[in-house]
Order: structure tokens, then C-alpha cells, then sequence
């Protein structure tokens, strides 16, 4: 499924909008918390604008401390998200 989305997110990338351009100018080349994010990335059935994959573990954490892996993960996928305020009218930088 991913290998048909793959042209389809090259051109949805080519042809970003307005909005999607200025979040990619402050997330490209790891310009944010040096984060390395992807766009227009296909994620199952779906292409996702922005995506973010950060966890990484050596072979040595996995093997040595897969319960405290393991609890990384849990802390990042199921801490609750921070609340966020309404959209700024107007937009702005």
C-alpha cells in the first residue's frame, strides 16, 4: 500500500501549501529542538504531513535493560498531550 502512497507524497510535497511551508522552514534540518521530522510521509493508508521519529535504543539498552526500553516507550507514546491553546487569529509567525 505504502509503495503506491510514495509518488502520490513526492508531488503532495512539491505542491506544499502556504501554511505547510512555514512549519516545514522551522522543523527542517533538525532547526527545531534538533528533531529530524519527515513530510508527507506515507504512514499505513494514510500520508502524514509531518512526522517525527525520534526513539532510537542500541542493540546493548535493548538486550541489557529492556524494562527500562520498554518504559521509554510507554512514557513517550502515553504521556498526555500538553494543552494546547486556540489557533492565533490571523495566523503570524
Amino acid at each position: 500500500m505504502a509503495d503506491k502512497l510514495i509518488p502520490l507524497a513526492k508531488n503532495l510535497r512539491k505542491q506544499a501549501t502556504d501554511t505547510e511551508r512555514l512549519v516545514w522552514k522551522h522543523l527542517r534540518a533538525k532547526h527545531f529542538k534538533g528533531l529530524k521530522f519527515r513530510r508527507q510521509q506515507p504512514r499505513g493508508k494514510y500520508i502524514v504531513d509531518f512526522v517525527c521519529l525520534v526513539l532510537r535504543f542500541w542493540d546493548d539498552e535493548v538486550l541489557m535493560n529492556t524494562r527500562g526500553m520498554l518504559e521509554v516507550i510507554r512514557t513517550h507514546c502515553f504521556q498526555p498531550p500538553s494543552p494546547q491553546s486556540p489557533p492565533i487569529k490571523g495566523g503570524g509567525e
